[in-house]
């Protein structure tokens, strides 16, 4: 079983806590109402615990994931003329490994 430590010394358990060599993060939906973020699936982790709420910006939530045409390194190789499109070229490194 995994464990950490939160901010205020209480631990918690599980995949939650596996995180390589930091400190524990997890994601848990929840609805802001009359002032107090309430959970909406079960929380494993000690009653008075203080945590963290990261709110996205207006309107990321619930977004479609990213295209990767919309990364900044989309395309950099575009004006290779070795690289006719990279599953030849990765094919031809691994046929010829030494050049």
């Amino acid at each position: 079983m995994f464990a950490a430590e939160c901010y205020d010394g209480s631990k918690i358990t599980g995949l939650a806590a596996l995180v390589a060599g930091g400190p524990a993060f997890m994601t848990i939906p929840a609805k802001y109402e009359n002032g107090v973020f309430r959970p909406l699936e079960d929380v494993a982790i000690k009653e008075g615990t203080l945590v963290q709420v990261n709110v996205p910006a207006e309107g990321e939530l619930g977004s479609k994931r990213r295209s990767i045409k919309d990364l900044p390194f989309y395309g950099m190789w575009a004006d290779r003329d070795d690289i006719i499109d990279g599953v030849s070229y990765v094919n031809a490194l691994r046929n010829n490994p030494r050049g």
